[in-house]
């Protein structure tokens, strides 16, 4: 840049002073202009503040050179004297009269020698001997003095505030921050002065649920967030309800839904603390599922438990693999159905372990009572007796039927009637023939009529059952111990047969008249036997647990608890046997005249009444249900839970028409297990 002003320097003789006179110029105020200043603002543009004096900046000259002067014609040559006095060129004065030779010296030889400006996101730089204070980049990231350029303004925080615990200041662009510090995590956005700072410590990047609830890779809850390995429960279902995060929980059915779809080999299942009520069992196969009760909602503590009531008479079943429960409780309801039974747990061929854990069995359902027996047994209707033949002439008539109950033969001539059978041993004896009179009529006499049949025997009664039952093969159904049906009453015999009539003879001489009896009735068919009554069902069973070829650890602070076997059903009266049948009747004697003269045969007897059937027997009573805490076939345990055990239910009573058997109590014992052989069969009431 061209300067008139230099120009006229040089014109004038002033070259070679020009530098040392500029600079002597302008330190000393340039002709009367003193120049304080106490920062740069106060200076012309192209000058600093140095020590109250505004100096011009090293590289200033090309740049301002009005910096240089006070005033546009400062620099003038007749300024210093007349022109006549600048030539001879010694005449103007000796050199090193101008300016002592010492008068200039550099303000600094490097960055070190210049003063502090009190900015801590400046830099002191030396050029051509002269301090000068730029901004420093690295304050850009320095959190000791953090800055950044604002137009001409330097922004300067020098150090950056610190926050909360666990918390580190930071420099970004020139703008502070806080961070944590290494190996912290901040999970609540808060990190400022007076807040929680970084508040969890990351410990590990595996986290498995524990009973501190500790979140050890600070996820923001206990165990691993999103990961198909763990699922979130919560009473109520949140979000998207998939339990993959404590925002997202899934409701217990649900969980168990996905889990059993999941291909992981082991599932953690996180219970928030609170009661489930479900409407149906839950089950879980082949797997190793493991349940973590009692968080709280953000599932970053456990306080208590998690509850499960059931409405099914059996919360949960485990087929295969391995079940872990910690702090989740189970409950199933008192049962209603007749004969229900509750198994709360169910383990089949699985490895079981509990901890904190209070699980509860129902009280079972009583049974009913056995229905009264109804009807009889067979199912021909017993048949009335034949009659007997009606005597002919001097020929008897033949008795009614054969076999036992068959009525005697007529006597023929003036012979005896045949007495008819009889199967009781009463024998319808047949009646003797008349002795012929003279000049008068005979007659023989009647056969006697068949002895009734003996009524039948009644029906055994049937037994009451124990009070046991016990698993079976292919699950862990509970067989209920039912009393045992009543016998049908025994029929009853058929009647006697009646015995033939006499023969009778009349001597009127010269005539002598022959007349044959009449033939015995048959005995009438014996009544059936009345159908015995039916078996009373068993009480249902309370069991806290029933396993089957299972392996089960108990932990600390475990307590089984059964409400009570029911009581078992009354069994059933035997139904009345049936009348026999009638006897036939017998035949009548025939009667022969001639010539005023006759003879008359005896009529036959008739056939006895048939036996009534025999009452039907009693049903036995049902067997009252048990109350167990561990009903178990095969396996092991380990460990010794606390148990509270309610009653076992009362043998259902013997039946009101006498001859049946009660059930027996139900067993009330902490431990059962069922020794007895395997059997394939499908208990009366379903689980």
């Amino acid at each position: 840049m061209k300067n008139s002003r230099l120009d006229g320097l040089v014109a004038s003789g002033f070259v070679l002073i020009a530098p040392m006179l500029l600079t002597q110029l302008v330190a000393c105020g340039g002709g009367g202009n003193n120049n304080q200043c106490n920062r740069r603002s106060d200076c012309p543009a192209g000058q600093e503040c140095r020590a109250g004096r505004c100096v011009p900046l090293p590289d200033a000259w090309e740049e301002h050179p009005d910096a240089f002067f006070d005033f546009p014609d400062a620099f003038r040559p007749d300024a210093f004297m007349p022109p006549d006095a600048f030539m001879p060129p010694d005449a103007f004065m000796p050199p090193d009269a101008f300016m002592p030779p010492d008068a200039w010296r550099p303000e600094c030889t490097a960055p070190s020698d210049c003063a502090d400006d009190g900015n801590a996101c400046t830099r002191a730089e030396c050029t051509m001997g002269r301090c000068r204070h730029r901004f420093d980049e690295a304050s850009l990231s320095n959190p000791s003095a953090c800055g950044r350029m604002e137009g001409a303004a330097i922004m300067c925080m020098a150090p950056c505030p610190g926050g909360g615990p666990n918390t580190v200041a930071t420099c970004r662009d020139g703008r502070c921050g806080l961070a944590c510090a290494e190996g912290y995590v901040d999970l609540d956005g808060m990190l400022g002065p007076g807040t929680n700072g970084c508040e969890c410590r990351r410990t590990s990047t595996m986290d498995t649920p524990d009973l501190e609830a500790r979140d050890e890779n600070c996820d923001g809850a206990d165990g691993i967030v999103g990961n198909p390995g763990f699922l979130y429960v919560a009473p109520s279902a949140r979000g998207s309800g998939d339990g993959s995060s404590p925002a997202n929980a899934a409701r217990i059915e649900e969980a168990f839904r996905i889990a059993n779809m999941r291909s992981e080999a082991t599932i953690h299942m996180l219970l928030e603390g609170g009661n489930y009520l479900v409407a149906e069992r839950l089950s879980s196969s082949n797997r190793n599922l493991l349940m973590h009760g009692g968080y709280t909602p953000n599932f970053l503590g456990r306080s208590g438990r998690a509850r499960v009531i059931s409405r099914a008479p059996h919360a949960i079943r485990i087929t295969g693999g391995r079940i872990s429960i910690d702090s989740v409780d189970w409950e199933t309801e008192n049962q209603s159905i007749p004969g229900a039974y509750t198994a709360t747990i169910e383990l089949e061929g699985t490895q079981a372990s509990f901890a904190r854990s209070h699980i509860i069995a129902g009280r079972g359902a009583n049974g009913s009572d056995g229905a009264d027996g109804m009807g009889v047994a067979g199912s021909a209707a017993p048949m009335p007796g034949a009659p007997g033949q009606n005597g002919v002439g001097s020929n008897g008539g033949a008795g009614g039927g054969t076999g036992g109950g068959a009525g005697g033969q007529g006597g023929s001539n003036n012979s005896n009637g045949s007495p008819g059978t009889d199967p009781t041993g009463c024998m319808g004896v047949g009646g003797a023939g008349g002795s012929g009179g003279t000049g008068s009529g005979g007659s023989g006499q009647n056969g006697r009529p068949g002895c009734p049949g003996a009524n039948g025997a009644p029906g055994a009664g049937g037994s009451g059952a124990g009070g046991l039952g016990g698993p079976i093969r292919g699950g862990v159904n509970w067989i209920p111990p039912n009393g045992a049906d009543g016998a049908p009453g025994g029929p009853g015999t058929r009647g006697g047969g009646g015995g033939g009539g006499g023969g009778a003879f009349q001597v009127c001489l010269p005539i002598v008249l022959f007349a044959g009896g009449g033939g015995g009735g048959q005995g009438g068919e014996g009544g059936r036997g009345g159908q015995g009554g039916r078996r009373g069902q068993a009480g249902g069973a309370s069991i806290a647990i029933a396993s089957f070829r299972s392996q089960i650890q108990f932990g600390p602070e475990v307590l089984l608890e059964t409400r009570g076997g029911g009581n078992g059903g009354r069994g059933g009266n035997g139904a009345m046997g049936e009348m026999g049948a009638s006897g036939g009747p017998g035949g009548a004697g025939a009667s022969v005249t001639e010539r005023g003269c006759m003879a008359r045969g005896g009529n036959g007897g008739a056939g006895g009444q048939g036996g009534s059937g025999g009452r039907g027997g009693c049903g036995g009573g049902g067997a009252g249900g048990p109350s167990v805490g561990i009903m178990y076939r095969g396996g092991s345990i380990m460990g010794t839970p606390m148990y509270h055990l309610g009653p076992a239910g009362q043998g259902g009573p013997a039946c009101t028409a006498g001859g049946g058997n009660p059930g027996m109590m139900g067993v009330r014992q902490n431990t059962v297990e069922i020794t007895d052989p395997i059997i394939d069969i499908e208990p009366d009431i379903e689980p």
